[in-house]
């Protein structure tokens, strides 16, 4: 959601909100599917797949940095 703010003399007046855009709600363990990027410019959301059928695979690295280490 997004609304206006302004000063007024008798504190801040906001305008109406409105959303700024559209996600699925939540399913499985995944209570809020969205997080806002940590430089504040980006919101990330888990969105479904538009692919019918099976669902994409999903590679995971753990440890990927092990092998720098001397």
């Amino acid at each position: 959601m997004v609304a206006s703010v302004r000063s007024a003399p008798q504190g801040l007046e906001f305008g109406t909100p409105a959303s700024l855009f559209r996600i699925p709600e939540p399913v499985g363990m995944f209570a809020y599917p969205y997080d806002v990027a940590p430089d504040g410019k980006r919101i990330l959301a888990l969105m479904p797949s538009k692919v019918s059928g099976d669902s994409p695979s999903l590679t995971v690295l753990v440890n990927w940095d092990a092998k720098k280490k001397p």
